[in-house]
């Protein structure tokens, strides 16, 4: 057998050729699946978030005190803030399986699958429980009662959003390379995540002016439903394109 003939049949031999071949989707597959990923994500964390709407209340006392709301706005700033959790810690555990399930199965790596959808799971439903509390907190204390400054909310719509996008960027990213994939896909979910923010805050406030769009969640279904499905879409490509970049790069 000639050398240039058997460096051919030996190529494919290489069990690192063979998986790196196998983890590098073609890019309308890669943009398939995280988008599959986002309005799944997106459309059941909505939904989540639908069903235990304002769950947390001030008590009746404090609600019904008269001339004095001290008591009610402390419990209205506590009630807001364990409904924030409860919202995103959902919208983080749709987003963070999906994505994670999408690019395991977009690879064609059924393991990997599962293993990046329980990762997305549990560490995107901790970290936007965790940061959508925190932020409340913050929108509480220095709220701009007039709601005509949008910079303050889109630092709070931001934060939040990009902490839960940077985790499902990271688990489609393990989903679809492995180790190799989790920095892109964050970095992806992150940037992403922020251009959804910059989107709502200026469609919003056109769309849905009497719908409180500057709180951490806004008043109405619609622009909620807007906040979701702009922030997983925009995300999921976003990590999409960010990763076939890498592998492009990484075959020249």
């Amino acid at each position: 057998m000639e050398p240039s003939k058997q460096a051919e049949t030996e190529l494919p031999s290489n069990p690192n050729t063979r998986m790196a071949n196998r983890a590098a989707p073609a890019l309308p597959i890669l943009i398939l699946a995280a988008l599959v990923a986002g309005v799944l994500g997106g459309g059941l964390g909505w939904a989540w978030g639908e069903w235990w709407y304002e769950h947390h209340q001030p008590s009746v006392e404090a609600a019904t005190r008269a001339y004095d709301f001290r008591q009610l706005n402390l419990e209205q700033a506590a009630a807001d803030a364990k409904n924030s959790a409860i919202a995103f810690s959902g919208f983080g555990v749709a987003f963070g399986l999906f994505s994670g399930l999408a690019g395991g199965l977009a690879a064609r790596s059924t393991g990997r699958a599962i293993l990046a959808g329980i990762i997305g799971l549990v560490i995107a439903g901790s970290v936007g429980g965790g940061v959508a509390y925190g932020m409340s907190s913050v929108y509480r204390k220095y709220e701009d009662p007039s709601g005509s400054d949008l910079l303050f909310p889109l630092l709070i719509h931001g934060v939040t959003w990009s902490a839960i996008a940077a985790v499902a960027g990271m688990a489609f990213g393990f989903g679809v390379g492995g180790r190799g994939g989790v920095m892109k896909g964050l970095l992806g979910g992150l940037s992403g995540a922020l251009v959804a923010a910059v989107l709502f805050e200026l469609t919003a406030s056109i769309l849905f002016p009497t719908h409180r769009t500057t709180q951490p969640i806004s008043v109405s279904q619609e622009s909620r439903l807007l906040a979701r499905m702009l922030v997983s879409l925009v995300a999921s490509f976003m990590v999409a394109i960010t990763l076939r970049e890498r592998r492009s790069k990484a075959t020249i």
